[in-house]
């Protein structure tokens, strides 16, 4: 769809997931590859771990890493993790993601988080259930 449609690749903005089953370092860097291909890119502006639950999550967040190491993603990100989760990935001495995607709405604001978050430098990308 994005080559058909003639948008000028510079001007779409491309967010991918690692889902739960591709949690760890191996399968993570092959859940990438995967998307890329899928995609018909070259590079993905954002990869998240779409969940903590996965488990795995240091080994998952390396796979990121090295994944931007080789221009695959530009950034790396997480969703849906919780301020243990963050903590959890700084205190092993790893870099803070550049974005957590977490539920936001009226009824769910999700403060502390939003504020850890702030005081870190990571960016917060809200969603909601339709």
């Amino acid at each position: 769809a994005l080559r058909d449609s003639q948008v000028p690749r510079a001007e779409v903005f491309v967010v991918s997931k690692v889902n739960n089953p591709d949690h760890g370092y191996q399968e993570a860097l092959s859940a990438v590859e995967r998307s890329l291909a899928l995609l018909g890119l070259d590079r993905i502006d954002l990869m998240l771990i779409h969940s903590p639950l996965g488990g795995r999550i240091l080994e998952t967040w390396d796979a990121l890493q090295e994944a931007r190491r080789r221009g695959w993603v530009r950034q790396a990100g997480v969703s849906n993790f919780g301020v243990g989760h963050l903590e959890a990935i700084g205190a092993a001495g790893r870099p803070p993601p550049a974005v957590n995607q977490f539920e936001l709405s009226p009824f769910c604001q999700e403060p502390a988080l939003r504020e850890f978050c702030e005081q870190r430098g990571i960016v917060v990308m809200g969603y909601s259930p339709l």
